[in-house]
């Protein structure tokens, strides 16, 4: 999976990662996630603007962070 600029996506770890149990994002011409125990599994893919709502949805200051 290579992102628009043709490199390999840069996976952040969720913030709120401290049980083990946790997902990573990536950019990649809209959202991906992927589990981060198991990083050759299926990936979840989102539009941008799908994401961003989300985001807003769970909490007041996560839209602000990327």
């Amino acid at each position: 999976m290579e992102n628009s600029v043709g490199s390999q996506p840069q996976w952040r770890k969720s913030s709120a990662s401290g049980s083990g149990n946790c997902v990573e994002v990536a950019r990649v011409q809209g959202i991906v996630v992927r589990d981060s125990k198991n990083p050759f599994s299926p990936v979840l893919g989102f539009a941008t603007v799908s994401w961003d709502a989300f985001r807003r949805a769970q909490s007041p200051w996560a839209a602000s962070t990327s």
